[in-house]
């Protein structure tokens, strides 16, 4: 019986050891400590394995979780102790957490620990924060709302590939690459806000850089169940994603297929698809604007697949649809074509043309960069000023001075004509088409449906038919288009 309960006392003193050292060892230490953030700006990120440590007991929580968790309640304190973190490893835990959780925006990358002397493992560490914990909740909201938008835009009918391709081109068409440069391409750190660096940025205002971009694809695509992660190059103080598509993994960079990165203005609806599931020999290559270099995945896979390193979206510049599981996208053709051709794409390549080649304006583009080495690359692409969106079950082209309206049999119905071809447009929240033409330095201008609606019912009779108040596609327009309208804009 004695024997029985010196087992029990000596079980009980080692779990009391194992779950505080203090206990044991008398005393800890602190210390003061940085993490490694995208979201601040950094590209010389310390990566680490999580899983590697473990908790006392099976049961508990990984050291992910209790971070996360502790981060997102604005802890003062949050306890590792079951976790022996050794002291040198905590920068890179913490880094790991961070940026991996997009919506610990919040926190920053100072912090305290107190940990065992005597074994120098981590007892607890001590976060700063950038928001008091109502601001907090209160930029949260606008975070997970934001987050919603985007993902309001993929559907069941879509596969991981083109769940992929539509947030794609839905965060280029809305997003604004904020200036940080003068007027002589040189750089302002006094115009480089924190905020641009990260995903709160984006689903704020939709300005960021190349780190919002990365952080915001990435939680957008990891919540909608598709593994990506941030691939981060201190040589080229760049960063982009690895996302898995059909079990391998490939190379997206957002900021490089954003226009507005190259021309500095906002254009809805243009976007560039050149490095959108590419292999690492794509991105590395000698050739242009394609050559990354430098560039360390999270999780240290490498984008081996070259099965879209030639794709039929390479040359698009403007936003692809999936609608029923198709794809609805404007082929630019041959390189020196002045059409494009709106065509329907099954997965399985099978292609229709929807209707007649659209006119447009062709613009070269050409600038070039200097590597670590100052060797200069050069790069050029074709933009044809024709735009795709799709709004109330039909497409409209921009493309020839003119709106069209495409409907699913592939029949077409102008809405208006243009002084220019556009070089955007898009649709707004309140379910009006907008554009930008190119020859009145980027305005933006609304088609008003309600008013499209009030025109015509004010008209003489025998007015011209216009398709775009038809909410209901019955060739007339009256009331019950008028109620859907106003619908869409109180909604």
């Amino acid at each position: 019986m004695k024997k029985r309960r010196f087992q029990i006392l000596i079980s009980v003193l080692i779990v009391l050891a194992l779950l505080s050292p203090v206990f044991v060892f008398g005393y800890t230490k602190e210390d003061e400590c940085k993490a490694a953030l995208l979201q601040e700006g950094d590209f010389d990120i310390e990566s680490t394995d999580l899983s590697q440590y473990k908790p006392l007991l099976r049961s508990a929580s990984t050291v992910d979780a209790v971070m996360y968790e502790g981060f997102l309640a604005c802890s003062s304190e949050i306890n590792l102790r079951t976790f022996n973190i050794p002291i040198d490893d905590i920068s890179a835990v913490y880094s790991e957490v961070l940026n991996n959780h997009p919506d610990l925006f919040f926190v920053d990358s100072a912090f305290r620990i107190s940990y065992v002397n005597a074994t120098r493992t981590v007892a607890s560490v001590y976060p700063t924060y950038k928001m008091t914990p109502e601001e907090a909740a209160a930029a949260l909201e606008i975070f997970y709302g934001g987050a919603d938008e985007v993902m309001a835009q993929v559907d069941n009918s879509m596969n991981d590939l083109q769940k992929a391709l539509t947030v794609h081109d839905y965060m280029i068409s809305i997003a604004d690459y904020p200036t940080i440069f003068d007027e002589n391409g040189t750089y302002v750190p006094a115009l480089d806000l924190e905020i641009y660096h990260s995903a709160y940025g984006f689903f704020l205002n939709h300005r960021v850089v190349c780190q919002g971009f990365t952080l915001a694809y990435q939680y957008i695509m990891n919540t909608l169940g598709v593994p990506c992660v941030y691939v981060a190059s201190d040589a080229m103080n760049h960063a982009w994603n690895l996302i898995q598509i059909g079990g391998a993994w490939y190379n997206v960079d957002l900021t490089f297929d954003n226009h507005d990165y190259d021309t500095e203005e906002n254009t809805n609806g243009s976007v560039m698809h050149a490095y959108f599931l590419k292999s690492d020999t794509f991105f590395s290559s000698d050739s242009g604007i394609e050559w990354h270099y430098g560039g360390v995945p999270d999780n240290g896979e490498a984008a081996t697949s070259t099965l879209y390193d030639s794709a039929f979206w390479d040359d698009v510049t403007a936003r692809i649809y999936t609608v029923n599981g198709d794809f609805y996208y404007l082929d630019p053709g041959p390189s020196n074509s002045t059409y494009v051709y709106f065509r329907k794409r099954t997965l399985a390549g099978s292609e229709t043309l929807m209707c007649s080649g659209f006119t447009t304006t062709v613009i070269n583009y050409s600038s070039g960069f200097y590597d670590e080495n100052g060797t200069a690359h050069y790069y050029s692409f074709k933009d044809r000023l024709a735009r795709l969106a799709y709004l109330d079950g039909r497409f409209y082209v921009g493309a020839n001075k003119k709106i069209t309206s495409v409907l699913p049999d592939g029949s077409t119905y102008q809405i208006c004509t243009l002084s220019a071809n556009p070089k955007g447009l898009a649709v707004n929240e309140s379910a009006n088409l907008i554009y930008h033409l190119n020859n009145d330095n980027n305005a933006l201008h609304e088609l008003d449906k309600y008013q499209y609606f009030k025109d015509h019912i004010t008209a003489e009779k025998g007015v011209n038919y216009n398709n775009y108040p038809d909410m209901n596609l019955d060739n007339v327009i009256n009331g019950k288009d008028a109620a859907q309208i106003l619908k869409q804009i109180n909604n």
